[in-house]
């Protein structure tokens, strides 16, 4: 709460404190006015000003307060985001967000963020502040009556509120532990059926019944336990609150005797009466006492999750230093698995890449080609061996990470203008880079369709449209070139353009190519005849690189490569120019059938 904002939380306890006075009068002068009113008179008026000016204090200060509770919300908000932001983007990569727990704890965090928890938890603290305050008025009152009295029912609350707290951590707990496992698979089915991206094949198929009854499945799986430990936890909060009423009845109930006795004058007796009721602000609070602990339990989760990271990456100031160069790539005896996996995908792989070379990466699938490319980005660091770009380690070094651009197959496709998606990461480039980059990238008929850069890639927003697959593609390469404004020295395309006509993907390739010479590129494609004219083609197998030559020099050698390209040379043989595997591949047979 300070550090999102100093001046709301001193205007707060200042509040605060304004409540805690403004009670303790009310309840004083009200029961002094009305002794007043069985006496002589004399000091009515008195009173009676102090208890009118006490009482319209109280709730003008009670809602100043929650008013700047909302301020202070939207402050705390965004401090909240900002840290749940930075845990996930420090450590550099990506294996903390694909581990279950990790992940799963931090979407609990983000959902309290996003949800109500997120709009009141600061509004629901400064109740609880003040009510609290409201307390010790009523304690210093009891206090004229009785200590003893007022030790008690202190004691009383305090166990009763400290058992309630309990039965709501537990109750708080498990909807974390929902939300970090089996909750999250069962929200999952939920959103299935209410997406528009799976709309249809929900339909097709007809899932919709049997997701219902899966959702339900691991809904009540999910549930098991929960009851139980809540009930039993929710008992002790009972037999509490049981004794509590009975102390607090016999608290009534003697003083009422005193009065009766004549040892306790009226005024004290009216204003230990109202004290006693309002000594409950020690016990439980309700919702308030549930988002007490709510807020508790994530401050703690936040915590945790920040202490279980690196420091964030150092921040970015300007290019890299080495931008406009191409970078080398040196790859020394690299073995490298998943998080959570015993077997890797590749071992004592070496390679190496000089700077300005373009280079295609092939192989059957599962061989490490992606996975390669996601260690030279920096996601992953590697299980042992050495990989540098220009020397520095990209898990390691910030400088080493802005050198290496990458598209991959699976790109975001940013519900962003046109010309934001193109220049993400650049931001201080020109409409004329924009229109560069997307010219690089043959991707000027993107622009013909939609008509302006500020149009939202997204038919959701005002003026939005949306995209086919290929030009998507097309805006993502596009990102590739913009790069090389922001000082990439190394630009990777991981078949991006599978889903393009191989023609279109050859001549993107070959543009691609030429427009980057002399720039350090790497081309992974599963169509061996659109990356023949990159300088080097490294095959990848089981056992690391297996063959490394120019397109010519692989076929003449006749080894994993040239089989490779004669397969697929068949297989549009085979189907001709009307049926091929990949979409129109007439144009890729006639110039495989050539070689």
């Amino acid at each position: 709460m300070w550090r999102a904002s100093a001046a709301a939380t001193v205007f707060g306890w200042i509040l605060v404190v304004v409540i805690g006075v403004s009670t303790y009068v009310t309840m004083w002068a009200s029961a002094r006015l009305v002794a007043a009113l069985g006496g002589d008179h004399s000091d009515v008026h008195g009173w009676l000003v102090a208890t009118v000016a006490a009482m319209l204090v109280q709730p003008v200060a009670v809602n100043v307060l929650a008013w700047v509770g909302e301020a202070h919300q939207a402050a705390v908000t965004r401090g909240q985001h900002a840290r749940l932001a930075a845990v996930a983007n420090a450590p550099h990569g990506i294996a903390h967000l694909e581990d279950a727990e990790a992940s799963g704890r931090l979407a609990g965090a983000l959902g309290d963020v996003r949800g109500q928890f997120g709009l009141t938890c600061i509004g629901e603290a400064w109740r609880s502040i003040y009510l609290r305050t409201t307390g010790i008025a009523a304690l210093l009152i009891l206090g004229r009556w009785s200590w003893l009295a007022a030790a008690v029912l202190l004691l009383l609350q305090w166990v009763s509120g400290r058992a309630f707290t309990a039965y709501l951590t537990q109750l708080q707990r498990d909807l974390l532990d929902n939300a970090s496992h089996q909750g999250r698979r069962a929200h999952y089915l939920q959103r299935l059926l209410l997406e528009k991206s799976v709309g249809k094949e929900v339909r097709l198929f007809a899932l919709t019944d049997h997701l219902l009854r899966w959702h339900e499945t691991i809904w009540r799986a999910a549930q098991l336990g929960i009851e139980n430990r809540r009930n039993k936890a929710l008992r002790p909060a009972l037999a509490t609150s049981v004794v509590m009423v009975v102390g607090t009845g016999a608290a009534v109930g003697r003083l009422v005797f005193d009065a009766w006795q004549g040892t306790v004058s009226t005024a004290v007796l009216v204003a230990a009466l109202q004290a006693v009721g309002a000594m409950s602000a020690f016990g439980p609070l309700g919702d308030t006492s549930s988002q007490a602990t709510r807020a508790r339990l994530f401050a703690e989760a936040v915590h945790d999750l920040e202490s279980q990271v690196a420091s964030p990456p150092v921040a970015i100031a300007g290019p890299p230093t080495d931008s406009g160069r191409a970078a080398e790539i040196c790859v020394d005896d690299v073995s490298f698995a998943y998080p959570g996996r015993e077997t890797p995908v590749f071992q004592h792989l070496s390679l190496h890449i000089p700077a300005g070379q373009s280079v295609a990466v092939v192989g059957v699938n599962g061989v490490g080609k992606s996975t390669l490319i996601k260690l030279l980005a920096g996601l992953y660091p590697s299980s042992s061996g050495t990989l540098r770009v220009d020397g520095r380690d990209p898990f390691a070094d910030d400088a080493a990470r802005r050198r290496v651009a990458v598209i991959f197959q699976d790109f975001v496709r940013y519900h962003l203008s046109l010309r934001e998606n193109v220049l993400l990461g650049v931001p201080d480039a020109s409409d004329d880079d924009a229109y560069a980059a997307l010219r690089a990238a043959a991707a000027s008929d993107v622009h013909d369709r939609v008509g302006s850069l500020d149009t939202p890639l997204d038919p959701g927003y005002d003026g939005g449209t949306d995209l086919s697959g290929g030009q998507w593609q097309r805006v993502a390469l596009a990102r590739a070139f913009a790069a090389v404004a922001a000082g990439a020295g190394v630009l990777v395309l991981d078949e991006p353009t599978a889903a393009l006509d191989v023609r279109v993907e050859a001549e993107i390739f070959e543009r691609f190519l030429e427009s980057t010479r002399g720039m350090t590129t790497i081309l992974v494609s599963h169509r061996l005849s659109s990356v023949r004219h990159a300088d080097r083609i490294v095959v990848l197998g089981p056992n690391g690189v297996e063959e490394d030559s120019s397109h010519d020099e692989l076929l003449s050698a006749g080894g994993e490569y040239a089989a490779m390209f004669r397969l697929q040379a068949s297989r549009f043989a085979a189907s001709g120019s009307t049926d091929e595997p990949d979409g129109d591949q007439s144009g890729e047979h006639d110039e495989v059938m050539s070689q």
